[in-house]
């Protein structure tokens, strides 16, 4: 697909092998100004083979992506006005599986979210959001995660659970609580190059 412009809630469930590909999802290209009133809720859940998501940029109010299976979900450019939430649970294990430039949330929070699955791969250069980062994963086994810039007003929350792997961040910014538990985790490789916050706990496993 190339540009899609929507405005109401919008739904794409993709079969087991399915792929999709689309340039610009949520607004015309070039709108600089009042995008905001005009997105709505979007979710995009990918099937449970080995396929692939891929898109340059996606608008919405608020933006959910039900991964599974093997593949790549790759977006360059995630805008919304009230948070975006990955739920990587079924989510198989290797590669790079979850890609994206730069994920803006105007007020809502940003949220990678594992429950009982057990594999976190992720690579964002950047996240910006005025509300939490929120990363749930108290049932990791292994992942990659690696984050360049991350600014998120009120909180940073992440469980790694008992991942092994790495956890690399260059900045982190939040004017609220700083937590990270990977009190689970004897072989997990945690990298912060700048950390600024209110106040902070942080858990290492043995």
């Amino acid at each position: 697909f190339g540009n899609i412009s929507v405005s109401g809630t919008t739904t794409i469930s993709l079969g087991h092998d399915n792929s999709l590909q689309i340039d610009q999802l949520g607004f015309e290209p070039g709108v600089a100004y009042g995008w905001m009133e005009s997105v709505g809720d979007v979710t995009i859940t990918k099937g449970s083979g080995s396929s692939n998501i891929v898109a340059n940029g996606i608008a919405a109010d608020h933006l959910t992506i039900n991964g599974a299976g093997s593949g790549l979900i790759s977006i360059r450019s995630i805008d919304t006005v009230n948070g975006f939430t990955f739920d990587g649970t079924a989510m198989g294990r290797g590669g790079e599986y979850f890609s994206a430039n730069t994920i803006w949330s105007h007020s809502g929070d940003v949220t990678f979210h594992y429950a009982d699955g057990a594999n976190a791969f992720i690579d964002v250069s950047g996240i910006d959001t005025q509300g939490s980062f929120i990363l749930t994963g108290s049932s990791l086994v292994t992942g990659d995660v690696s984050i360049g810039t991350l600014s998120a007003t009120q909180s940073v929350t992440m469980d790694f659970g008992g991942m092994s792997g790495s956890a690399t961040f260059g900045t982190i910014f939040t004017e609220g609580e700083f937590v990270l538990d990977a009190s689970g985790a004897s072989n997990l490789d945690v990298k912060i190059a700048t950390l600024l916050m209110g106040t902070g706990v942080v858990t290492l496993g043995s």
